[in-house]
């Protein structure tokens, strides 16, 4: 009904044929994939998948879909998470679309919608069992209900609802809600909303140290005497070795570093600062898919730097009330990373539809500066 309706007005036939596009893209990689993810966290997230029960550390989010997937389609029926997380990136055109024609012209939204169906990122973690499709779709998700003519009340209840349901896939989420508290106005109902659903997991955190604990052992990876910023450390390699400690363990020590490490610490953010302008991929878990090939090794190094340049500097050149929530979720969300939790250069693939949007919109000059700044159609 929704294609249907696509195609039958005008203006939507062409994010419908991108839309097809997208899809069609997504699902002759996932029919003629052969990788199998089946080592590291993708192992593990299938494993946590038919194991049964529900998990705190890592959030139960991505395991529990996983689990309907395999139960229709048969434990570790790859194939079928790819094609699944191929129809969810592809449907990510639509509000892509939707999104920069609201604060744009109709040609930046064409040129985002295009970019988003044909981003390598986007169509490469479609076929591994990590977060990253899901976490994606509900970003775009996010900002859509941001912009959306809903009143200021229902806006901020409804974000609240979609941020926590994000956590529970991710927990990172969770950097993007200093950034959507700046930028919405009724923030009491954003507050409150976020405490209620996150009683819960604080009770649960609080009573037995799991999900504290995972936090907290970020923070330590981040801040440790063999951290450089700029890798991922294994807890084994540092000097509290043991995975189970309390949580104010891991705190104390990295406090204590930081307050007798000043310039160490200062060179272990400015490293993590620096991969968010780092080209790079996730190597891995892209090499078994992109096999030896140096031209598309090359391709997955250097396509984030055109959305990287372009991004930021629309994000700057183009700042504007109509478009400020996508730039105080990407600084709210990368300035809490940096901070305080290790950063791979996969991480930044949540903010990367918000630069494509603003890269768009810089390509073809297409900010509505005339008109007022996008807020609630009244309570």
């Amino acid at each position: 009904m929704i294609l249907k309706s696509l195609i039958l007005k005008r203006e939507y036939r062409l994010p419908a044929v991108i839309f097809m596009m997208a899809l069609a893209v997504r699902l002759y990689l996932a029919l003629t994939c052969r990788a199998l993810p089946d080592f590291s966290d993708m192992a593990r997230y299938s494993l946590l998948a038919l194991e049964g029960g529900i998990t705190i550390s890592p959030p139960p989010g991505y395991p529990l879909f996983l689990r309907l997937i395999y139960t229709i389609f048969g434990a570790y029926n790859y194939q079928a998470v790819f094609i699944i997380q191929g129809i969810i990136s592809a449907a990510m055109v639509i509000p892509v679309y939707w999104i920069t024609n609201r604060i744009g012209k109709r040609s930046a939204a064409l040129w985002a919608a295009s970019i988003t169906a044909l981003y390598p990122n986007f169509l490469l973690y479609n076929l591994l069992t990590l977060t990253e499709t899901l976490s994606i779709f509900f970003t775009v998700m996010l900002v859509v209900v941001l912009l959306a003519p809903f009143s200021e009340t229902r806006k901020s209840l409804v974000t609240a609802i979609l941020l926590i349901a994000g956590c529970v896939i991710r927990p990172v989420f969770l950097f993007f809600w200093p950034g959507i508290l700046w930028g919405i106005k009724r923030k009491r109902v954003f507050i409150i909303t976020t405490l209620v659903l996150l009683s819960p997991w604080i009770g649960y955190a609080l009573a037995t140290g799991a999900g504290s604990r995972r936090a907290a052992r970020a923070f330590y990876k981040t801040y440790n005497p063999v951290s450089r910023g700029d890798k991922y450390i294994r807890i084994k390699d540092t000097p509290l070795y043991k995975s189970n400690l309390p949580s104010r363990v891991y705190m104390q020590e990295a406090l204590n570093f930081i307050a007798h490490n000043k310039w160490k610490t200062l060179d272990i953010i400015y490293e993590k600062a620096a991969m968010i302008f780092a080209r790079g991929w996730d190597q891995h878990c892209f090499q078994r898919l992109v096999g030896p090939s140096r031209g598309k090794i090359d391709l997955m190094i250097y396509i984030y730097i055109p959305v990287m340049l372009f991004g930021f500097s629309g994000m700057v050149i183009l700042y504007s009330p109509r478009n400020r929530i996508l730039a105080l979720m990407v600084i709210s969300y990368l300035s809490f990373f940096i901070l305080l939790a290790m950063f791979k250069v996969r991480y930044r693939v949540l903010i990367e539809p918000l630069l494509i949007i603003y890269g768009s919109l810089l390509l073809t000059g297409g900010v509505k500066r005339e008109a007022p700044e996008i807020s609630g159609e009244g309570e």
